[in-house]
Order: structure tokens, then C-alpha cells, then sequence
């Protein structure tokens, strides 16, 4: 399980790297990276990175989650394949529907998970130096993504 939870940590910094790389800077949310890739069907490079995470993340997250709660990261996981499959979000009202609500349902049950797991302060501290960064610099989105992933990482890291 160590070894998908550090694949899957690579390939998001790898995966952030390029997507800062190709646009020069950081982009407004990680969503963006499906226009900056070039839109369909290079584009669906997010959708692959997200389905990735999906297959590299939901065994070890569902291991150390206890029984009753396993249903949070398999529905946290589950939505953010939503959100890549939904990805043309600035153009077509389905998917901008479909899109928003997958980002927030994966958003607000990761940290849920970092709560059921017992380590709600990683999570309250990723999302609150993600916030100071957001504040200071734009891109507020990216960056509270980005805080959602460390805290599931973090926790990943310590647990397995």
C-alpha cells in the first residue's frame, strides 16, 4: 500500500509541475489543467491523472478508515473521477453542474476522512496554510486544493 500512496504522490507533483510548466504559472484550480493541456482530447490527461489517484488511493484510504466509515473516501475518490469526467466545466452547463458539485463533495469529505481517521488537525492546518496562501497570492482555488491533497497525503504517510 506504501508503495501506491508514493506513486500516486509522485505522479501529483510530477502532474503539477507540468501543468505549472505548460502555463507559465500556477493555474486558477487543477480543473484548468484540462484547457491548458489543450482541451479535448489532450485535455483528458487530468481526467487520467484523476481516475489514477482514484485507483492508487482507494484501497489504502479505505484500509485505515474503520468499517463504517469506509463509504467517505470511497465517495471522496469516487467524485473526483466525476470531476475529470466532467471537465470541458467552463463551456457546457451539464458538466460545469456535474463538475462543481464532484469538486465539492471530494473537497468536504476529505476532510471528513481527515476527521474519521483522527487527524482532523492535519487537515484543519493543510486547509489553513493553504488559506494564508491564498490569500496572499491568487489562485485561491488551486491552492485549497492542493491543501485537501497534503492533508490526505500526510495522513496516508503516517498511517501506512
Amino acid at each position: 500500500m506504501i508503495t501506491a500512496v508514493i506513486i500516486a504522490l509522485i505522479l501529483t507533483l510530477i502532474y503539477n509541475i507540468a501543468l505549472i510548466k505548460k502555463n507559465k504559472r500556477i493555474p486558477i484550480s487543477l480543473s484548468h489543467s484540462y484547457y491548458i493541456f489543450g482541451g479535448y482530447p489532450k485535455g483528458y490527461i487530468f481526467y487520467g491523472y484523476l481516475v489514477t489517484m482514484f485507483f492508487l488511493l482507494i484501497i489504502p484510504m479505505i484500509e485505515i478508515t474503520s468499517e463504517k466509515w469506509a463509504w467517505i473516501p470511497f465517495l471522496a475518490l469516487a467524485s473526483i473521477c466525476f470531476v475529470g469526467a466532467a471537465a470541458d466545466f467552463l463551456y457546457l452547463k451539464q458538466t460545469r453542474i456535474v463538475h462543481t458539485v464532484g469538486a465539492i463533495i471530494t473537497s468536504l469529505l476529505s476532510l471528513l476522512w481527515c476527521i474519521v481517521v483522527g487527524y482532523w488537525y492535519i487537515g484543519l492546518c493543510s486547509i489553513a496554510i493553504a488559506s494564508v496562501i491564498a490569500y496572499l497570492f491568487r489562485n485561491k482555488i488551486y491552492w485549497l486544493e492542493m491543501g485537501c491533497f497534503a492533508s490526505v497525503f500526510i495522513i496516508l504517510l503516517i498511517l501506512i
